[in-house]
């Protein structure tokens, strides 16, 4: 009988790309796999590659990189029997941090060779699936800067890279001081799991649309259930002052508990989002759609992952 095979996918511009060739990683790889390590130039690449590995029959695809790798490589994995691993060479690696992956490359192989499969759920966001958390006006703003500045040239880009994880959370500061303006009308229509519908229309500064608690290279978000519910949670930013809102951001990065009258958490398994003015939606990291309406929907179980 031929060995079970996987394929690695490596994102060459994730912050450890270097890492992927490693030969204790890959001979760890290698104790449960056949393994073949390919550089795809583009996420759309990454993503068709992912589905013709998984329509030839492979077990697994390993995204090296960081969540928008995993994203990718998920997107060409849905709703088939091969199944996602991560080794976390990016700079975030939230996926990796839910499924118990160490952020150490040579750990998360050695994981990944005695991982059992299970299945997790997707959203997708006017039909373009992600995996961890998403988000909208000032979740979105931050972490766009934040990509902007890792992919620059010069020293602030190098202290950016340097940074790691805490680049998101300097970047989420500046735009809770200097957002202008600081809140848009947002009018959102969610179907809760038992069917019913609510409506709510408030002056937020943005929102997060949670597939699991992991974001921003670390930090928790509050009252977000397990990523195989079925369920995704809309954690809207109420009209509250800028020193709340900094004040409430400091207890989510010191875990302390941030008061409902600054974070309201609504459960859904599909929600329609209207915003007065152009927005960009952010899932895994990435920018997914820009425009003024976003419909949004859990894919219950549709992604297998190594963990």
């Amino acid at each position: 009988m031929s060995a079970p095979r996987a394929v690695v996918l490596v994102n060459p511009a994730a912050r450890h790309a270097e890492r992927a060739e490693d030969p204790a990683l890959l001979d760890a790889l290698r104790r449960r796999w056949h393994v073949d390590v390919v550089r795809p130039t583009s996420a759309a690449e990454t993503t068709r590659l992912a589905a013709a590995a998984a329509a030839e029959g492979l077990d697994a695809v390993i995204a090296a990189g960081g969540d928008g790798t995993a994203a990718a490589v998920a997107r060409g994995l849905a709703g088939t029997a091969t199944a996602l691993g991560i080794l976390p060479l990016g700079t975030a690696n939230d996926l990796a941090r839910v499924l118990g992956l160490r952020r150490a490359p040579a750990r998360a192989a050695a994981r990944l060779a005695d991982a059992r499969t299970r299945s997790m759920d997707l959203v997708a966001m006017n039909g373009t699936t992600f995996c961890t958390v998403g988000g909208l006006g000032i979740v979105s703003d931050s972490a766009l800067a934040a990509a902007r500045l890792k992919s620059g040239t010069g020293r602030l880009a190098r202290v950016a890279r340097a940074l790691g994880g805490g680049i998101y959370r300097a970047t989420a500061l500046g735009e809770l001081a200097t957002r202008r303006p600081l809140r848009t009308r947002v009018e959102i229509e969610v179907t809760s799991p038992d069917g019913s519908v609510g409506r709510l229309a408030v002056d937020s500064p943005g929102l997060f649309v949670a597939n699991q608690r992991m974001c921003g290279g670390g930090l928790s978000l509050p009252r977000v259930g397990p990523d195989d519910d079925g369920v995704f949670e809309l954690l809207v930013i109420q009209r509250v002052s800028r020193a709340r809102l900094v004040d409430a951001f400091t207890r989510l990065t010191l875990k302390l508990p941030i008061p409902d009258a600054v974070l309201r958490v609504i459960p859904g398994v599909a929600a329609r989002i209207h915003c007065e003015r152009e927005e960009t939606f952010l899932g895994d990291g990435d920018a997914l759609g820009t425009g003024c309406s976003f419909a949004l929907r859990a894919l219950p179980r549709t992604l297998r992952v190594l963990a």
